[in-house]
C-alpha cells in the first residue's frame, strides 16, 4: 500500500499541469480549434469555446491544452534614465 502511495505521488509531480500565455494565429470554428503561437516561436493546435470570441492577436491563457480565458492586457514601457 505504501509502495502504491508513493508511486502516486510521484507520477502526478512528474506528470503535473502546465500553464502558460500563447497568442491565437487562426480559429477553426468548424473543427472548434484554434491555432497558437507559443512565445518562443513554435505553434500548437487547441480547443477552445469552438473559437466563439477569439480574434488572431489575442493572448490567451492554455492550461493541459485548451483555452481557460483571454490574458489580461498589461502594458509595458522601457525607458533610459
Amino acid at each position: 500500500m505504501a509502495i502504491e502511495s508513493t508511486i502516486e505521488k510521484l507520477r502526478k509531480t512528474l506528470i503535473s499541469s502546465y500553464q502558460f500565455v500563447g497568442t491565437v494565429a487562426s480559429v477553426n470554428t468548424a473543427e472548434g480549434t484554434i491555432v497558437i503561437t507559443t512565445p518562443e516561436g513554435g505553434s500548437m493546435k487547441v480547443k477552445g469555446a469552438g473559437g466563439a470570441g477569439y480574434n488572431a492577436g489575442d493572448k490567451v491563457i492554455i492550461k493541459d491544452g485548451l483555452i481557460i480565458s483571454k490574458a489580461p492586457i498589461a502594458s509595458y514601457y522601457s525607458f533610459d534614465v
